[in-house]
């Protein structure tokens, strides 16, 4: 079994990919393992220092060429300063140059699927899948096998762990308390939708169950919008109803 692994991620701030590989990360180390992570940075860093695990800054977030070659040549020299065995990449980028690199220095690459990439030209020139593949749901093994032609017997379904030390309920709420509702994501794309969606709905959720509260957790572009929709329904009654906190790092305390 390799020892010595090296996890290449787009950038290190608040998301559910990039919470999954800090998480990997710190208990691969508990079971004796050397890890390396390597990416553009964010407040998660933090957590990966003070846990003793070395990251290193590498513009993995971008397909700007500059940042591309820059990162393939800082990739090239990690592997080769700490003598990486095993590459697990997350993330379309990261997987490009990983794969890469892997079939340089003869290195088995492992590639996890947080969601569903766009395929077909020009997408498929910058997708490499790497020797193995996690789908974080049957969902998206199905998409990989469709749009990529990926032998289903390399595809491993493994959902997202949950750190249960960081994840616990701390807290019992009475009945005359709020019923609280939260939604945590970035605020962008579809998922950034998704809250708008929620938040639609929340109008008549409320007129019938008055102590219900609305948490929005995360940011991105969709931000303004989801901002102004709670600001439309918090008018709309006596108290406020919603709370768009924005992007957030205490996830579990907001989720006990």
């Amino acid at each position: 079994m390799a020892s010595k692994i090296l996890l290449s991620v787009m950038s290190l701030n608040p998301g559910g990919a990039e919470t999954h590989a800090v998480s990997l990360a710190k208990e691969l180390k508990r079971k004796g393992l050397e890890v390396i992570v390597a990416s553009n940075g964010g407040t998660l860093v933090q957590e990966l220092t003070d846990f003793g695990i070395t990251h290193v800054s590498v513009p993995l977030h971008t397909k700007k060429p500059w940042s591309i070659y820059t990162a393939f040549q800082r990739l090239n020299q990690i592997i080769e300063q700490y003598d990486i065995e095993l590459i697990h990449a997350h993330a379309r980028i990261p997987a490009w140059i990983s794969v890469s690199l892997g079939k340089k220095y003869g290195i088995p690459v492992v590639t996890t699927s947080h969601g569903v990439y766009k395929a077909g030209f020009p997408y498929s020139i910058i997708t490499h899948w790497g020797d193995r593949i996690i789908a974080v749901s049957d969902d998206i093994k199905k998409y990989i096998i469709k749009h990529y032609d990926y032998p289903a017997e390399n595809i491993t379904v493994i959902p997202n762990g949950i750190d249960l030390e960081k994840f616990q309920v701390k807290e019992i709420h009475g009945e005359n308390e709020d019923r609280r509702v939260i939604y945590v994501s970035r605020m962008e794309g579809q998922r950034g939708e998704i809250a708008l969606v929620l938040l639609n709905t929340a109008v008549d959720v409320i007129k019938q169950r008055e102590n219900v509260k609305y948490i929005i957790v995360g940011d991105g572009d969709l931000t303004p919008q989801v901002q102004k929709k709670a600001e439309e329904i918090n008018s709309a009654f006596s108290r406020p109803h919603v709370e768009v906190l924005g992007e957030r790092t205490d996830i579990p305390d907001l989720l006990s």
